[in-house]
């Protein structure tokens, strides 16, 4: 199953070559003596990326394994059922000629090979929430094949219209239907073109428990859903518009089955819907045939919305685009629903199968159209429905209410700048408001950023502390949080002076076939653009990164300080390459003083500067929390680099790099690029030592005489202990009793900073 998911359904190939050889079993040769062949050096060749099989426990497993982190995935079985099938092989395969009940008490001693076997279960299972490791258990797997039958979608076209969110899709048909309402006509209901990953969720959504208050909102994709959601809660909710405005649509009418199509949603919107208080509203685009059973039974009110395919077409596509993630165009997008080959296909036969039951069930059948048209007279009928007495004057303000143009700012409102996205608090610390300016820190403020819902981060209740930041950044905030993401941007992420440029020279070459020419010909800046600048200080036209990022052609290499919360949002769903990259706080502290006085023009001493970093007031603070939010990400598609690994073992580094970029390069061309990102010849690369930054600066501030001063470079000294010829020792112990504050010796975050 992983193989076929990985290699896009490949069963022609998966026919060709034997599983044992597309999947080898590391540890085998060392359970069969005779066995001729080396199955460890066969992995060790294989061709990336490469699946491994094992049955060793996790204390045995190869040490890279954690550091590293590729994915994992843990099968587990009933015991009992797994005892009769592995005694079963043992006579097979390994020659076993005892009986079953001897076989079953060596199981229970724990002697028989790879015992035992529940700890062997336990230990995986306390890891599953880790982002790399996917737990599935066999009885799932089998009751979701006896519910329904999966069929690949492997077309040329089903590849083509493969969006980032989701991923590969295929069609499911359930296998009984005989519980299903008869309708007016004899109809066999549709199928639906969902993702793998609803098959680990089919199970809980056929036998979710559905209450006779639910109100259930149904539709294909983009048929006025959420036009309706709102009118539909607003009506059952005596219009009370207040707590409409303050909370989010998307937590009153929960969207059922998000979770089981979104690729590593860090979210259970299924678990979401039946914690919600009664009577909950619940939006789903599923088919009559992969409702919940109870439905049909209990009989919730149903109401469907309708669309005109063609407007509902066009309206999806921008919605894959903008939201899925869809690099195609609109022809193929076309010729994909057209094939029944989109995500909720087929199109017009889920309709269809809605009118088909609509008076068996009740169910409030209702036209985006008619909507448009007569809204009035669709307002009165949801009354009804619901058995709510408006008056002309109240229905008259729902109307306008829910007007076009008004739910388009109000959505946009409720999504964004009306949940206060940012808030800009002043810093109160008495000490700091009275030195700030001379220490030109008078635009220092925190941001609290309260759009973070959607960030997967694996932090039991967490809530983003404010940020310090300058007030400028009101000016990027919210349209760094809305920018589009690209499946193939390429991100970086520190905080400052943390190894940034270094790894983004490194990187840009990396996936640009070492093209030492352009590099030099293009500066990093230009390369590898850093977004949040123009809200940390003014910049000369035509200097604009963050514009220029969003303008940029792809693939896209983008920079940022920020931590996870102020992210784009998107960049969750399309989850494109992260790169993160974290340093000793003491280096970091020397290294961002200087790099504060050549570019930030900060006018106090190093100490004044480490101090205020102790209390969390410069740029991007506070610190710990940067780093220890990135360790958390539930996010599969990250690789964590350290300045201090990097420097010990340059060569090692670029290898990982290579590895996380699936980017293949010979030792000498390594090599190569390993004296290319020598500090002596970073200082010297004139694309990448912002040398011209430097001057414009100094001569802004009246600093000509410091151009050759080395502590004004950008590119100082890269050393991982120059900190000890600058750091005084009541600095240096400090900065360990800070540390040691905020995350203790034997916090599972210690390796991080000590």
């Amino acid at each position: 199953m992983m193989w076929l998911l990985d290699n896009e359904l490949n069963y022609q190939k998966a026919s060709e070559i034997n599983l044992i050889d597309r999947s080898i079993f590391l540890e085998f040769c060392t359970l069969v003596p005779s066995f001729d062949k080396d199955t460890i050096t066969l992995v060790e060749r294989m061709s990336r990326p490469r699946h491994i099989k094992s049955h060793l426990p996790m204390a045995l497993l190869p040490k890279q394994l954690w550091t590293v982190r590729p994915r994992i995935v843990y099968c587990a079985r009933n015991p009992k059922d797994m005892v009769t099938s592995f005694s079963h092989h043992y006579r097979h395969m390994h020659g076993y000629q005892g009986t079953r009940e001897t076989f079953l008490e060596a199981m229970l001693q724990d002697v028989v090979m790879f015992q035992p076997q529940i700890p062997h279960t336990l230990d995986f299972w306390c890891i599953r929430d880790e982002p790399n490791v996917f737990f599935i258990h066999f009885e799932e797997m089998k009751r979701i094949q006896m519910m329904a039958f999966i069929k690949p979608l492997n077309s040329a076209l089903a590849k083509v219209v493969e969006a980032p969110m989701h991923g590969s899709t295929v069609e499911v048909h359930l296998n009984d239907g005989g519980y299903l309402p008869a309708g007016e006509k004899p109809r066999k209901p549709t199928h639906c073109v969902l993702t793998p990953q609803y098959v680990t969720y089919a199970e809980r959504i056929h036998n979710f428990t559905v209450y006779d208050d639910d109100v259930w909102i149904l539709s294909f994709p983009k048929c006025g859903t959420t036009w309706t959601q709102e009118m539909v809660w607003l009506i059952s909710h005596d219009l009370d518009y207040k707590t409409a405005s303050e909370v989010n649509l998307l937590d009153r009418s929960i969207f059922l089955e998000f979770s089981a199509f979104v690729l590593n949603y860090p979210g259970d919107t299924i678990e979401q819907v039946e914690k919600a208080s009664r009577p909950r509203h619940i939006q789903c685009h599923l088919p009559i045939a992969l409702l919940p059973k109870q439905i049909w039974s209990v009989k919730p009110k149903l109401i469907y919305c309708a669309r005109n395919p063609k407007d509902a077409t066009v309206s999806f596509f921008h919605h894959y685009r903008h939201l899925h993630g869809y690099q195609g165009n609109m022809q193929d997008f076309l010729d994909a629903i057209l094939s029944d080959q989109i995500l909720f296909g087929p199109q017009i036969p889920h309709t269809l199968d809605y009118w088909n039951i609509r008076r068996e069930m009740n169910i409030l059948f209702i036209h985006f159209e008619e909507m448009k048209m007569n809204m009035n007279a669709v307002l009165r009928r949801v009354c009804k429905y619901f058995n709510k007495s408006y008056t002309d004057q109240q229905l008259a303000e729902l109307e306008k209410h829910l007007s076009f143009d008004v739910m388009k700012i109000r959505l946009k409102v409720v999504r964004a700048q009306s949940t206060m996205t940012f808030e800009f608090i002043d810093i109160q610390d008495p000490i700091f408001r009275a030195t700030c300016r001379e220490r030109n820190e008078e635009d220092y403020v925190l941001v609290r950023c309260n759009d973070y819902a959607s960030v997967p981060i694996n932090l039991p209740d967490w809530t983003p502390e404010p940020v310090c930041l300058s007030s400028g950044f009101e000016r990027i905030g919210q349209t760094i949080k809305d920018m589009e993401v690209r499946p193939d941007d390429v991100w970086i992420v520190t905080y400052p002076k943390s190894g940034t440029t270094w790894t983004q020279e490194l990187i840009w070459l990396v996936c640009n076939g070492l093209d030492f020419q352009q590099a030099k010909d293009v500066s990093i800046d230009a390369r590898f653009p850093f977004i949040d600048l123009s809200g940390l200080r003014d910049l000369p036209e035509p200097f604009n990164p963050l514009r220029d990022a969003l303008a940029m052609p792809s693939p896209r290499f983008i920079k940022t300080h920020l931590p996870p919360a102020f992210l784009p949002n998107a960049l969750w769903t399309v989850q494109p390459k992260l790169v993160h990259v974290r340093r000793n706080p003491k280096s970091v502290a020397v290294s961002y003083y200087h790099h504060s006085v050549s570019l930030h023009c900060y006018k106090g001493t190093l100490e004044q500067f480490v101090r205020s970093m102790l209390n969390e007031l410069v740029y991007y603070s506070p610190y710990h929390k940067h780093l220890i939010e990135y360790s958390e990400l539930r996010y599969p598609n990250m690789l964590s680099l350290c300045f201090e690994d990097m420097k010990r073992d340059l060569p090692g580094a670029i290898r990982q790099v290579c590895q996380f970029f699936n980017k293949t390069y010979t030792d000498d061309q390594i090599e190569q690029l390993a004296t290319h990102l020598g500090f002596d010849q970073m200082r010297q690369n004139a694309s990448v030592n912002r040398r011209q930054w430097i001057e414009y600066n100094l001569k802004q501030t009246n600093r000509t005489d410091k151009l050759d001063d080395n502590d004004m470079q950008f590119i100082r000294r890269g050393e991982t202990d120059g900190w000890r010829k600058e750091l005084s020792n009541e600095l240096i112990e400090a900065i360990d009793r800070w540390t040691l504050q905020k995350v203790p010796q034997d916090s599972k975050y210690a390796s991080l900073f000590y």
